[in-house]
């Protein structure tokens, strides 16, 4: 008995339902249609005009331009929603109903594209904890680039030898991320052997010669010591700052330069190999 009154309450519903949908169409005018098409019509120029004057305070604004994509996004979405309802409502529409079935259809397709939601989360994710901006050069995960976008789904970087990579945001979110210019200045590490037959002052004048540049940062100086005596060398570090602009120019003037000054001074530049003594 149970079963049968829950059969006839669930026809009874379709019928109303039914019944709600053809008096709906029936009592459709044009003087009902005309209202809703100019609440569309006004509603989109106006979306259009508040996205431009959003821009231009955006722009003005202190945030990072990385971020004006992603909010412009946003804001569209949520005002074309509201351009949705009101319309709707103009028609007779009972929007309660409309926004739950807009619910239910919002969740079929959050299930439906779960990864596309997570790259959004992970874009909200970078964009509040801001580890990097337009321009920076950093290392997500194993790859590194100069920032270019920071977008709803993607992240998008310009690699070193000048490809465009796509990374969802979900990635970056979950990976680690180290950012070589928020500073605003790189230090360059470079390592050298010598002979134990060299002058370790003489290797490390010349040394200090060759990192000599232009471009470095003088208040930091040149830092030349001895790292390691290893088995059939000597092993010196240079140590120079830089901006991050310039890091590559410095890097290899340094490597490209060292050679010319062990030459001149006499330096010795050895390989690994082993002395081998006989006892008579």
């Amino acid at each position: 008995m149970g079963i049968l009154n829950s059969l006839q309450a669930n026809k009874l519903a379709e019928e109303v339902e039914i019944n709600s949908v053809k008096e709906f169409f029936t009592t459709l005018s044009l003087s009902r249609i005309l209202p809703a098409l100019i609440i569309i019509v006004v509603g989109i120029i106006a979306v259009k005009l508040f996205c431009r004057l959003f821009r231009k305070i955006l722009l003005k604004s202190r945030l990072d331009r990385s971020m004006h994509g992603f909010l412009l996004t946003l804001v569209k979405i949520l005002l074309y929603a509201i351009v949705i309802l009101v319309a709707a409502g103009s028609l007779g529409i009972n929007t309660s109903s409309l926004v739950a079935v807009l619910s239910v259809l919002t969740l079929a397709i959050s299930l439906a594209v779960q990864g596309t939601l997570s790259n959004v989360a992970g874009g909200i994710q970078v964009i509040s904890s801001h580890p990097f901006k337009e321009k920076d050069f950093v290392e997500i995960g194993t790859l590194m680039g100069t920032v270019r976008e920071i977008g709803p789904l993607y992240t998008v970087i310009i690699s070193p030898d000048g490809k465009t990579v796509h990374i969802p945001n979900s990635v970056v979110a979950s990976s680690t991320v180290t950012n070589y210019t928020a500073y605003g200045s790189r230090r360059i590490d470079l390592q050298f052997s010598a002979s134990y037959d060299s002058d370790p002052e003489q290797v490390m004048d010349a040394l200090r010669k060759a990192a000599d540049s232009e471009k470095i940062l003088r208040e930091q100086g040149v830092f030349v010591s001895i790292r390691k005596y290893e088995d059939s060398a000597i092993l010196y570090e240079v140590r120079v700052w830089v901006k991050p602009e310039d890091y590559w120019d410095v890097y290899f003037g340094i490597i490209n330069s060292v050679h010319t000054e062990f030459r001149e001074a006499n330096v010795i530049m050895t390989y690994p190999h082993l002395n081998v003594h006989l006892d008579q």
